[in-house]
């Protein structure tokens, strides 16, 4: 700028000649920039940044593919493929809205993407939206209309809002694009969604409308199919595609690990462990199989191993709640309550969604005696879960008997109880047994004696109904328990 302003003291030819070049050499600078910018080689550093990013996710080295997604942004900020990535990521820590937000981003830059708009759809279902989920597949789909899996994403929405023609009719769509895809080819530890994995089996009960004939269905959709029918208390459909599922493909790592989850549960332990063996045995680095094994050996009793195996699964996926949140349980079994304790917090830090990893830690602090962050995390347990009978009725026992007067609070115990009782319609003995607590410690002794009574009537074990009788003569002499355990 001083060069220019001086310019009028030259003559005007030369004036003008040296006008003319110091624009020159400008305009030249400008281009010059605008070249590093785009410059390809720097565009192809970009991109090879993000293709590591993305297999740094894959392998589960969060913290990696975030690392590479920074420098790439920093080559290149209006990268759409990064906010995609940088999107992915997020999915992947369960910051569902972080997700959502990056993948809108990409979409402002790439609205033609129909790999985006999948992956934003997959985020909204996570996140309580399936219509805008729904929308999103369609607009994928409006886009490529070779994607197999939008179909299969869209299917399941239809599916679970009874849309049974048109579910059909989007998996018969997927099952003719992509029939030899197997669970392997998507991310084995979403835990919500169309894909859903064991880990989530109990997490939902509601009723899943029929699939498909299973003859007609790749070992894929079997897996997806039985995991819905599992989510639904249908265990006996569930095993059957799971087992079509294997016959049809041995090696298949989803179907194996569903039903070693599910067989567990049903009490079908050896078998349970060697689906998860076969799958080790076929891919020593899943972490997902020791992960099943360690749970599985948490039921039978071998807490030594359960805890080996869960260990091994954090080390191989070390940001899955679910790994944590198992060696939680064995833990305590163990007696190491510090540890598990450690374990329930890394679990709701990976998760704070997750209503059990708060009351895994309201447990485990109540058999630690430190009553007030018991009932911290009881309180945090409800918010996320306001309708779980489990918590309802444990943190009721809490308020109604701890020995800790500025955590009891017979009130609010007969208030959570209550709750817990009509929604199982005053039939389950424990929890009619914690509203006789809630009621004693509220003063109402007449309440406690009528429904301990009850719990007596209803209780077949002779033990048990001795220690009934125990606390109606308690409550007869107006004495509230003033003791937690149970």
């Amino acid at each position: 700028m001083v060069c220019l302003l001086r310019l009028h003291r030259i003559r005007p030819l030369v004036a003008a000649l040296v006008a003319g070049a110091i624009l020159w050499l400008l305009a030249g600078c400008a281009q010059s920039s605008r070249g590093r910018l785009s410059d390809p080689q720097t565009a192809e550093s970009a991109e090879s940044l993000i293709h590591r990013a993305d297999a740094s996710r894959t392998a589960g080295d969060l913290d990696g593919a975030e690392r590479d997604i920074r420098q790439a942004l920093a080559l290149n900020p209006g990268l759409p493929d990064a906010f995609v990535a940088e999107g992915r990521v997020r999915l992947a820590r369960l910051d569902l809205k972080g997700a959502i937000a990056q993948f809108n981003r990409a979409l402002k830059a790439r609205p033609n993407s129909a790999s985006t708009w999948f992956f934003l759809a997959d985020a909204e279902y996570q996140d309580g939206s399936p219509t805008k989920a729904f929308r999103h597949l369609n607009r994928a789909i409006a886009l490529d209309s070779s994607m197999a899996e939008a179909y299969t994403a869209r299917g399941h929405i239809r599916q679970m809002a009874g849309d049974i023609e048109g579910s059909l009719a989007d998996y018969k769509r997927a099952e003719a694009l992509a029939p030899k895809a197997t669970t392997s080819d998507r991310d084995a530890n979403t835990a919500t969604g169309p894909h859903a994995t064991p880990e989530a089996l109990a997490a939902t009960r509601q009723p899943a409308p029929a699939p498909p004939p299973a003859e007609k269905l790749s070992a894929n959709l079997l897996t997806q199919h039985a995991i819905e029918h599992a989510k639904g208390g249908d265990n006996t459909h569930a095993i059957a595609e799971l087992n079509e599922a294997i016959r049809q493909e041995p090696a298949h790592t989803g179907a194996r690990l569903a039903r070693a989850r599910l067989l567990a549960q049903m009490g079908d332990l050896a078998t349970a462990i060697a689906d998860c063996r076969e799958v080790i045995r076929n891919d020593p680095e899943n972490g997902s199989a020791y992960m099943a094994r360690g749970y599985v050996e948490g039921l039978m009793g071998a807490l030594e191993d359960s805890q080996t195996d869960l260990t091994t699964a954090i080390r191989l996926n070390p940001k899955d709640p679910t790994a944590y949140l198992d060696r939680t349980t064995t833990r305590a079994k163990l007696h190491d309550l510090d540890g598990a304790i450690k374990d329930a917090t890394m679990a709701a830090s990976l998760d704070p969604t997750d209503s059990r990893a708060f009351l895994a830690m309201a447990t485990l602090y109540s058999k630690q005696h430190v009553y007030a962050r018991a009932a911290e995390n009881f309180k945090e347990a409800l918010r996320l879960k306001p309708d779980d009978n489990k918590t309802l009725n444990t943190f009721a026992w809490l308020l109604a008997t701890c020995p800790d007067p500025n955590v009891r609070d017979g009130a609010a115990a007969v208030t959570y109880s209550r709750q817990a009782c009509e929604r199982t319609g005053w039939k389950e003995v424990r929890y009619l047994d914690t509203f006789s607590a809630a009621s004693a410690a509220a003063g109402d002794f007449d309440a406690a004696i009528r429904w301990e009574r009850k719990c007596i009537e209803l209780e077949s074990d002779a033990r048990r109904q001795d220690e009934y009788r125990n606390r109606v003569a308690q409550y007869e002499h107006h004495r509230p328990i003033a003791d937690d355990a149970r």
